[in-house]
């Protein structure tokens, strides 16, 4: 008799320490998901276009205007601020290889990650300038990790 209380005993421990572990791992797995989701910045479309470096190496959140997609690979997007002719570029990732073309003129919210790059990593889709086809120079552009259409 003394040998089954002991038993039940033993198996009811178990079963509450196994289950407590998983609470714990539970808990672990949100405090990683908050720590993450505290890492993005929230920023304005016109703060990255004013001054990128301040954000350079960061993940930044935002939501702008889009101004075209790259129709050639899809793999760009230009979006506007606030102010006429200001843009900003948005590159492809494993994360999202490519653009939607139904993007065109529509609102989303960004997030990714703002890097300095060659300018040939971040290359327009060219335009004609007297006649000859120029790139315009890009710095830096956020390198997405996550878009969605508002």
């Amino acid at each position: 008799m003394m040998k089954k209380v002991f038993l039940l005993a033993a198996t009811a421990a178990s079963i509450l320490a196994c289950s407590c572990g998983t609470k714990s791992s539970s808990d672990n797995q949100q405090a990683k998901a908050d720590s993450t989701a505290a890492s993005i910045v929230e920023v304005s479309i016109d703060s990255l276009i004013s001054n990128p470096q301040a954000f350079a190496n960061q993940t930044v959140k935002f939501t702008a205007k889009v101004d075209h997609v790259c129709m050639h690979s899809g793999q760009k997007l230009t979006l506007m601020g606030s102010d006429s002719g200001s843009t900003f570029k948005v590159m492809a990732t494993d994360a999202v290889p490519q653009f939607d073309q139904n993007l065109n003129g529509t609102t989303v919210e960004v997030v990714g990650v703002v890097q300095g790059a060659a300018p040939e990593d971040v290359e327009s889709c060219s335009e004609e300038e007297g006649g000859q086809q120029k790139a315009k120079k890009l710095d830096y552009a956020v390198f997405c990790q996550k878009v969605r259409a508002l």
